[in-house]
């Protein structure tokens, strides 16, 4: 049994069976939140730990909110696993104390509501767990539009830390959404770095695709076992998103004869890959700026508000903005075999302004 948690053998069974191993760490990852969630719901009831129904709410009944303390609870045990078999890395440990303090803060947020500055300065002191450790040194742009070497990107990767967190919480507004879209961000990275061997962060990936799924299913419930994610649960899974999106951009094997990709389109390829929460983001700010409203005003301008509005389901509205997410990567990937990025960079700018005019004419109808 020893032999069996034995982080060598664990390590050598993975890199024999890669496999086998994988749909373990999935399997597992899926069975731990499927089995903590009813607690979760149970104690909610219990304590009548509800959520309010606001004026800009999508839903009518008050629901449980503690999602987010599954997806803590699995991807700290699983993490402890896979940390253990890669000894040489630190970030295992670092996540965990990242999403600690996320945790704790998204917690009393959902509990009793956080302050917007508190949420900020936990946000910036879990990123710095991460962002200074040498496998995800930005170190260059690998020629993205030109540009290589630039000072100041350790300030960048905050930046972009805050924005990838902070929009993820903003698309988690209907059912399935935040979960669908999680989904399809962690398969991207999960494919990536399964053919790049970089073995830590495709299991990392994997285990918040199995925790996610695990929660859809509760998610997109019309029972009393319905339970969503809250602050705890997108504050954790948007800071990993955004962690696998710097591996992504830092790593330097990341032109293979398996990826293809040039390596000037890595950038390119994160923007796609995030395109809905980077585009539902950038689309509100400049539509409050345009009306003269303050750009982290709170509405119902959101893409999944807006198709809501025109008629659609919540699962339908999450699936239109899932399968648009799933045809940008497919396209920015492929086109990144063979272009440069200042064509890719084009392509995206005309698919966010087609993006941006198409809800704001479904808004007016509506």
């Amino acid at each position: 049994m020893n032999l069996l948690f034995d982080p060598q053998v664990l390590l050598n069974y993975f890199n024999e069976h890669r496999i086998i191993f994988s749909i373990v760490i999935f399997t597992a990852s899926f069975a731990i939140t499927y089995f903590i969630i009813p607690k979760i719901i149970f104690v909610t009831y219990k304590r009548r730990l509800l959520t309010e129904v606001g004026d800009r709410s999508s839903h009518k009944v008050r629901t449980p909110v503690f999602g987010g303390v599954s997806f803590f609870i699995t991807i700290v045990l699983v993490l402890s696993v896979t940390q253990s078999m890669y000894k040489e890395l630190l970030i295992g440990n670092q996540i965990i104390a990242a999403i600690t303090i996320l945790f704790l803060v998204g917690l009393k947020d959902d509990l009793v509501v956080s302050t917007a500055k508190a949420k900020l300065i936990s946000q910036f002191f879990a990123i710095a767990f991460v962002v200074f450790l040498p496998e995800l040194n930005i170190l260059s742009l690998k020629g993205f539009l030109g540009l290589y070497e630039l000072g100041y990107l350790n300030l960048a990767a905050i930046i972009f830390m805050l924005l990838v967190i902070n929009g993820y919480n903003l698309i988690d507004g209907i059912d399935g959404l935040a979960a669908i879209i999680g989904i399809i961000i962690c398969s991207a990275y999960a494919y990536t770095y399964f053919i790049l061997h970089d073995n830590f962060y495709f299991l990392l990936s994997l285990t918040v695709i199995g925790s996610l799924s695990a929660f859809l299913r509760y998610n997109l419930s019309n029972t009393k076992k319905k339970l969503f994610m809250g602050d705890t649960g997108s504050l954790i899974i948007g800071f990993v998103i955004g962690l696998l999106s710097l591996r992504f951009l830092t790593h330097r094997d990341i032109v293979t004869s398996t990826v293809g990709l040039l390596a000037e389109n890595s950038v390119a390829i994160i923007v796609a890959i995030l395109c809905v929460l980077l585009f539902d983001t950038l689309r509100i700010v400049i539509s409050r700026l345009l009306e003269n409203k303050h750009p982290f005003e709170a509405d119902r301008n959101h893409a999944h508000h807006i198709l809501l509005d025109t008629g659609f389901s919540h699962l339908n509205a999450s699936l239109v903005l899932g399968a648009f997410n799933i045809a940008m990567i497919l396209v920015i990937w492929v086109l990144g075999i063979y272009f440069s990025s200042f064509i890719l960079t084009f392509i995206l700018l005309v698919s966010f302004a087609a993006y941006y005019l198409v809800l704001n004419k479904l808004k007016k109808r509506t």
